[in-house]
């Protein structure tokens, strides 16, 4: 019986070896690389500032132009600028969503033919109709494929 256990106990581990080093090979990390080891020295631990816990978690960013014209932010003013005193809150996103504009790019490419999928699909007419739909598509997507071939 205990020869039984130790053979399992090994063939466990030796399994267990094959397969990290397959995920190794396939990914190029290693599996046991998210198992770090936490950084408990008394260095790691600070206490937050009194600016940090006055101002709401809110942090102050200085804004300039340096003389090349490119815009610089940073935590610490220039020595040297007048800059613009910005209060950021880390907990907003400061990236902006952009706006898509609505003008229709006029393009030389015939356009696939639009599908209108009828509410009763399983008609014969309806059917009829959505294989010819289907042809359609076939045929532009062959025409812009052979036109991509010649030069």
């Amino acid at each position: 019986m205990k020869k039984l256990i130790f053979k399992c106990i090994v063939m466990l581990v030796v399994f267990m070896g094959v397969s990290q080093y397959f995920v190794y090979i396939m990914t190029g990390k290693s599996p046991l690389d998210s198992f770090k080891t936490p950084n408990l020295s008394l260095d790691s631990f600070s206490s937050p500032s009194l600016d940090s816990v006055t101002s709401g978690g809110k942090q102050t960013v200085y804004k300039w132009v340096d003389t090349n014209g490119v815009t610089q932010y940073s935590a610490e003013p220039p020595a040297d600028q007048v800059a613009d005193t910005l209060e950021v809150d880390p907990n907003t996103n400061l990236v902006q969503g952009l706006r898509m504009e609505d003008e229709e790019e006029e393009s030389t490419e015939k356009k696939a033919p639009e599908v209108n999928i009828p509410q009763n699909i399983y008609s014969p007419g309806a059917v009829k109709k959505l294989i010819d739909d289907a042809k359609n598509v076939s045929t532009v997507l062959n025409e812009r494929y052979n036109g991509e071939d010649s030069p």
